[in-house]
């Protein structure tokens, strides 16, 4: 039979674990609470703190007047944008481009998680 040998009572050679840089937890900007991955935290357009992602995407929800077939999403680079679901075809339009970050500027919060 072949498959993955085991190693039993050997120790995992190679360079021994470092223990990880603490990651900051600073409070949204939208609903004050602390945003615990802020690698997935997006520059708030208003004062460049970071927001969770799930605020602002509740934050255009309500800005947008989605009507029917109509979907928020993440269109990456910052934008989000306003889809229009097509029942023929199951075809989708960007109806609206929403650019949310200034892809020009990085903020200083951003910054920092790079060293």
């Amino acid at each position: 039979m072949g498959g993955r040998r085991r190693r039993r009572g050997r120790p995992r050679q190679g360079a021994p674990l470092q223990p990880r840089p603490s990651v900051p937890q600073p409070d949204c900007a939208i609903c004050r609470k602390p945003i615990r991955h802020i690698y997935s935290a997006i520059n708030y357009s208003v004062t460049d703190a970071p927001v969770h992602f799930d605020c602002v995407l509740a934050q255009l929800i309500q800005e947008e007047d989605l009507v029917g077939h109509e979907r928020l999403c993440y269109l990456g680079g910052g934008s989000f944008g306003v889809l229009e679901l097509k029942s023929r075809g199951n075809a989708i339009q960007i109806r609206k481009r929403i650019q949310y970050e200034t892809p020009e500027k990085v903020p200083d919060w951003r910054k920092s998680l790079r060293t």
